[in-house]
């Protein structure tokens, strides 16, 4: 993300010049706590900044997510589920 390449000088006004338009992301968050909790009594914090303070910024959207909670108390098939849910997302963005 450094000067030139994500974002630059000569935007409308003499403003910022985004780089990154066109560009889509995939974060892939997992968390210790329930997804509902994160997204309930946090509100996403950590991925509403990231999204909108840095991918946002830099003209990247849309800007997906997919959350993975509870993954410290989740069962060995749970977590193999997730791990071919999160392959085919990589294979898919090939």
């Amino acid at each position: 993300m450094r000067p030139g390449f994500a974002v630059g000088s000569g935007g409308v006004g003499g403003g910022w010049k985004t780089r990154l338009n066109g560009r889509s992301t995939r974060t892939i968050v997992t968390m210790g706590m329930p997804v509902f909790v994160f997204r309930l009594w946090f509100g996403a914090a950590g991925l509403r900044q990231l999204r909108q303070c840095i991918l946002q910024f830099v003209g990247m959207k849309p800007n997906r997510a997919t959350l993975i909670g509870a993954v410290d108390t989740m069962s060995e098939e749970k977590r193999e589920a997730w791990l071919k849910h999160v392959r085919g997302l990589g294979r898919a963005a090939q």
